[in-house]
């Protein structure tokens, strides 16, 4: 028996039995999920896109924290979240009405739908882009507008 594939086996069969959730961006703030939204917004938009890598790291890392947690503080601002039934989060993404903030997943699980299970049908607007994020939205969500001024 080879238990190297039953493992395998299983550990996909988890990653599909994931349920989402939604929850306020003011409740991200006060929750246990705060630094999983916060520490992967930050690390993947630097290391994901060449401009973001041009700013002083210190700079940005400060700076871009307080952005971050200004977004969550957004009266319409949503979470959604992929979780495991250990409330292991799988992935997120953070949403202001037809607007999409960012989207995140862990990269052991990707390409397995949890993204477009995050993403809601109707978005009209992107406002941060990584470089893998940019031919995502290229082919698969043409008609929707970039703007990071929202």
């Amino acid at each position: 028996m080879d238990t190297q594939a039953n493992e395998s086996e299983s550990k996909n069969n988890q990653e599909n039995s994931y349920r989402v959730r939604t929850i306020s961006g003011i409740e991200v703030l006060n929750s246990e999920f705060k630094n999983l939204i916060l520490a992967p917004f930050l690390n993947s938009l630097r290391n994901g896109n060449e401009l973001f890598r041009l700013i002083d790291k210190d700079v940005y890392y400060h700076f871009y924290s307080i952005f971050i947690n200004r977004l969550l503080q957004r009266p319409q601002v949503t979470v959604k979240l992929a979780v495991l039934s250990d409330n292991t989060v799988l992935g997120w993404s953070m949403i202001e009405n037809q607007t999409l903030h960012y989207v995140w997943v862990k990269k052991e699980v990707q390409r397995q739908g949890i993204a477009k299970s995050l993403i809601p049908k109707d978005i009209e607007a992107i406002t941060h882009l990584t470089n893998k994020g940019i031919s995502v939205w290229v082919s698969k969500y043409p008609n929707v507008k970039f703007n990071p001024f929202i």
